[in-house]
């Protein structure tokens, strides 16, 4: 039988395998090509909303540049961040309109003239227009995070954590719809000029102390150290490799947060601004090409100050044919007194003219100097007789530069002289020993050689005196000479004291020299004087008793005096005071004047009794001092009133209408405030006993009879030299060099300030919230000067440093012309470094000598380039005032870092301009400092002396301290809304009244000894003045806080306002122009 065998048949399962294999290759194919086709439609919906979403980005930057152009377009649009309301407001920018003429009278006879706004914050208000963000712009937005905003400014940007993100910006953005698609966007506009520019160090283009002098006039590069970039101060080309702040990070150093976050609000790589009014609109105008090119810029229609935007106040200038026109004062609703009748120095109006401030900035090429390679620099003297009629254009116009008289001192003496009869008898008599000390204030050397100068006083002095001789008292107080309405017995028959310096001398920079006499002659006759002091020579007055017989008596005959110092006289009406004319060339160019009535002589100073008692065999052997008088200028003496320093006192008045002299004269004719009281003069007239060994006699140094002045009359404790004032020795750069400019010159009618412009003090014969005295009318004199010059100049004014280069000093290096081609050319830059040209004058200038050339030609060449100029420059790190960042504030008032400081290094016989080491953060009045350093012990006198004369340093904490309170300042007061508002104190009242900005910071780390700058310059003359002084009804003080203060306040070594503002002016601005 055979097997049977089964068909093959394929596994079971297989066919399904196979079928859900294929089933899934197709299923996956699927997929893939739905995933395809997914991924196809999801990238054209996401190209879809990205171009949506760039939409919406170019339309949010389109409506934030049209906003930016709409609300900050214009040139009177202020700029500032919301916290400068309060410090918890959010970092967003407000724009606001400028006071736009409104801040001043606007027409009349006193356009121009400030007045206050009224309530400042409520005025502000009225002025916003918008805050530069997306969404409501007229209502501070929310910046916080919070779900559903989008954030614009985030912790890449600035940190996170609690203090970060304060500064972060988050927004609730503005929904964009559409019939197919929707989206959303926000924006928000920050302001780079609220922020210092990266730091990029410079040296000036040679190592003299001419080049250091150009840094010390202008100079704005922030300081490396509050941003953690010290590197740039050896490596200063890594900042024009830092493009963008991320880029600054690989600069920085020791720091956790990266400098671009940490000081995202506070430090810019691309601040740029343009030189604009922002007050009034426009350009500003250029004081270098203005007064460079004075002879062809006209005479008259000179648009000097824009009053309001559109419309210019036209100013005048005066001519040898017409001293006198209208609107030539640097006020111009401001007059000259008088007529061509009267003697110029009646016709001097409430301060200077245009003409005057011409000269005084061209005093480096039109006064005559002459220099040294090194800086001395020698200047003639100069000066129109006060009653010159015949050149009332040089008495009024031209800076007047003469060595002036510091101190006058009196030494009365018991002196006798032996008679024929009876023998061995005495005639007893006083000794009136006059110590002239004359003093240079300016920083330049000055010969005077016009002998002889004459010093004649027709009027009686004050003192008067009553002698008990050999035991017997004189009925009757006699005065010294004759013409008293009250001591009609005077002590010699003569009208007036005269002395005679026949000698030309010569006196360096801030020196003193004492000139005495050497005979003994009878009062009336002219007392010769030389250098030097002598003890036993003067005019002497024989005594006499009260029957009017000479008092002769023995040896053993005692003499002593009791004294009154209320002596009268009548100068149209009577007065006590001195009344002293210093004459050379047959005419008065001096005429010192310091008068107050009987009523307040006899409050102010009581009589003194008791007077060196000796006897007439003493005084017959050797005189015996027993009482001196000082007369002087206010700030070079150790004062019997203690004011506020140059807040009320300038050195370098002569004459005043003071003591009723206002109501007499018949130019002024009327009673000013302040007038009748001495706190109120820039002298100070004080009286002392004193023994044959007392201090307060007469001292001279060395060889070279110097005295001693400011703080003390010996060595110990008083200054031989001390300059006070700047005469140009190269061209102007900064408006805070104006500091010096003598503005109000000749007006004899209190507050007597000095160093007005850039500084800001209230006056406290001036109301808290107004800028005039009594007077409202053409000739009134009475003002509040600081306020109403930096009013007129800050925002209309700058000076471009286009002018002549000189090599060292003088006028002998470059011309004007070649100054400007090789600053369009790159060559060299301007002394304001800050200042470059547009970047298409740049291009065509760095082309060719030829384009260069031309440019000169369009745009300095012609005669108002004055006018036009400015709007061929972009300025470098621009900074705007409203800035409430402290590192930017810190930065920019610390910009002097190793710093050389030029100084005058005297040497007693001899002097020259030094060039100190390198140097942070110094300070100085001048552009050569008139000493060295504060803290240097001083050598020819006391140890302290440079305290009070030369440049000081601050350190680090005091910086620091006054940036913060600068930044508290600016919350206070701001925004402002002008560049003047910043300088100048507000009129309003309280301590925003005080003083400005700057000044007010001062006032207040002052208060703290740790960060106080005068700290031991009060160790050492502690006199504060007072609210209430003797007689205060008499001060007639209208802000009496204003007279609070100390008796050295505005010395050299005592930093003021403009001592900060001066190299920081050319580039500060009241809003951003960079966003």
């Amino acid at each position: 039988m055979r097997p049977t065998q089964k068909p093959k048949t394929a596994p079971k399962g297989f066919a399904l395998i196979v079928t859900l294999t294929l089933m899934v290759l197709l299923t996956i194919l699927a997929i893939g090509l739905l995933t395809l086709s997914s991924v196809s439609l999801r990238a054209s919906g996401a190209g879809s909303d990205l171009a949506v979403a760039r939409s919406n980005a170019r339309l949010a930057l389109m409506l934030a540049i049209g906003d930016l152009q709409k609300h900050a377009g214009n040139d009177t649009r202020i700029t500032a961040k919301a916290d400068v309301l309060d410090e918890k407001n959010p970092q967003v920018t407000g724009v606001w309109r400028s006071w736009e003429g409104t801040d001043h009278e606007q027409s009349g006879a006193f356009q121009g003239r400030p007045v206050s706004p009224g309530n400042y914050a409520t005025k502000k208000r009225d002025r916003f227009r918008a805050w530069l963000v997306s969404g409501d712009t007229a209502t501070m937005p929310d910046t916080t995070k919070a779900s559903g905003k989008v954030t614009l400014l985030g912790q890449n940007s600035v940190g996170d954590g609690p203090e970060r993100e304060k500064l972060q910006i988050h927004l609730t953005p503005t929904n964009v719809k559409s019939a197919n698609q929707q989206g959303s966007f926000a924006w928000w506009v920050s302001g780079e000029n609220q922020k210092a520019r990266l730091p990029k160090p410079y040296e000036p283009t040679a190592d003299t102390s001419a080049r250091w002098a150009m840094n010390a006039k202008s100079h704005a590069v922030a300081d490396t150290k509050p941003f953690n970039l010290e590197r740039l101060l050896t490596e200063s080309t890594l900042a024009d490799k830092s493009i963008t702040l991320r880029e600054v990070d690989l600069v920085s150093t020791g720091s956790a947060l990266k400098s671009s976050q940490q000081f995202f609000h506070d430090l810019s790589t691309s601040s740029v601004g343009l030189l604009t009014n922002v007050a009034t609109g426009g350009w500003k105008k250029d004081l270098s090409l203005l007064t460079e090119n004075w002879d062809r810029v006209g005479t008259s229609g000179l648009p000097f100050f824009r009053v309001s935007p559109g419309q210019d106040i036209q100013a005048n200038l005066p001519t040898q044919g017409d001293p006198c026109p209208d609107k030539s004062i640097l006020y111009p609703w401001a007059g000259y007194r008088g007529s061509s009748a009267n003697i110029p120095i009646y016709r001097h109006g409430a301060v200077t003219s245009w003409e005057n401030l011409k000269d005084y900035a061209l005093a480096y090429r039109d006064k005559g100097m002459s220099f040294s390679s090194t800086g001395q620099a020698t200047i003639p003297t100069y000066s129109v007789g006060i009653d010159d009629t015949a050149n009332s254009f040089g008495f009024l116009h031209k800076v007047r530069v003469l060595p002036l008289i510091a101190r006058i001192q009196w030494v009365f003496a018991h002196s006798a002289t032996a008679v024929a009869t009876p023998p061995d008898n005495f005639q007893a008599q006083l000794l009136l020993a006059p110590v002239i000390t004359m003093w240079n204030p300016y920083n330049v050397e000055m010969t005077f050689s016009s002998i002889p100068l004459s010093f004649n006083i027709p009027k009686p002095l004050p003192a008067a005196l009553k002698y008990t001789i050999n035991g017997v008292q004189n009925a009757d107080f006699n005065s010294l000479t004759a013409g008293s309405l009250n001591y009609t017995t005077p002590l010699s028959t003569a009208g007036a004291l005269g002395y005679r310096i026949s000698e030309a001398f010569t006196l360096k920079p801030g020196e003193t020299r004492v000139f005495s006499p050497i005979t003994k002659v009878a009062a009336g006759a002219v007392l010769e004087l030389q250098p030097g002091y002598r003890n036993d020579v003067g005019h002497f007055f024989n005594l006499r008793n009260s029957t009017g017989a000479p008092a002769i008596g023995p040896s053993s005959a005692s003499i002593s005096a009791d004294a009154v110092l209320d002596t009268s006289y009548m100068d149209g009406n009577p007065g006590v005071g001195i009344y002293l004319d210093m004459s050379y060339n047959g005419r008065r160019h001096l005429a010192y004047r310091m008068v107050y009535t009987p009523a307040v002589a006899a409050s102010v100073y009581t009589p003194i009794s008791g007077l060196g008692s000796t006897t007439l065999g003493v005084a017959a052997t050797s005189p015996y001092p027993f009482m001196t008088t000082v007369f002087g200028a206010r700030m070079a003496s150790k004062t019997h009133i203690a004011a506020k320093g140059f807040v009320q006192s300038s050195p370098l008045v002569n004459y005043t209408a003071m003591g009723g002299k206002d109501t007499i004269e018949s130019t002024i004719a009327r009673h000013y405030g302040g007038t009748n009281h001495p706190v109120n003069s820039p002298f100070d007239y004080s009286f002392e006993k004193v023994s044959p060994f007392s201090s307060l006699l007469p001292n001279v140094s060395d060889a070279t009879n110097r005295g001693y002045i400011i703080n003390g009359f010996s060595k110990a404790d008083g200054l031989s030299r001390c300059v006070i004032d700047e005469l140009p020795t190269r061209p102007l750069s900064s408006l805070g060099e104006l500091t010096n400019w003598d503005l109000r010159y000749e007006n004899p009618i209190p507050p007597f300030a000095f160093n007005l412009i850039g500084n800001s003090d209230a006056s406290p014969l001036i109301g808290a919230g107004s800028v005039v005295g009594t007077y409202s009318d053409a000739v009134n004199l009475q003002y509040d000067d600081s306020y109403c010059a930096n009013h007129l100049l800050f925002d209309d004014w700058i000076f471009s440093s286009i002018a002549p280069d000189p090599t060292n000093f003088g006028t002998s290096g470059k011309s004007l012309q070649k100054t400007y081609t090789d600053f369009i050319s790159g060559v060299s830059p301007l002394g304001n470094r800050a200042y470059r040209p547009l970047p298409q004058d740049a291009a065509l200038g760095t082309a060719s000598a030829a384009n260069a050339n031309t440019l000169f030609n369009n745009f300095v060449a012609r005669a108002d380039s004055w006018r036009t100029v400015s709007s061929r420059f972009e300025v470098e790190g621009m900074f705007n005032v409203n800035s409430t960042s402290v590192s930017a504030w810190r930065a920019l008032i610390g910009h002097a870092r190793n710093q050389k400081v030029p100084f005058i290094k005297d040497t007693g016989n001899a002097w020259s301009v030094d060039v100190s080491g390198k140097s942070d953060y110094a300070f100085s009045r001048f552009s050569i400092a008139g000493d060295a350093e504060a803290k240097t012990r001083a050598v020819a006198t006391f140890p302290e002396a440079t305290e009070f004369s030369g440049y000081r340093l601050l350190d680090e904490a005091t910086l620091d301290a006054l940036a913060t309170q600068i930044v508290r300042q600016v919350r206070l007061r701001g925004p402002f809304l002008s560049l003047p508002e910043f300088v100048n104190r507000q009129l309003s009242s309280g301590n925003l009244a005080l003083a400005g900005t700057i000044q007010a910071a001062l006032d207040e780390i002052a208060k703290t000894s740790r960060t106080n700058p005068y700290s031991t310059i009060l160790s050492v003359n502690n006199r504060p003045s007072s609210a209430s002084p003797t007689s205060a009804g008499e001060a007639e003080y209208q802000f009496p806080n204003a007279a609070v203060g100390q008796a050295s306040y505005g010395l050299p070594g005592w930093p003021r306002q403009s001592d900060i503002l001066r190299p920081l002016a050319p580039i500060l601005t009241a809003r951003d122009a960079t966003f």
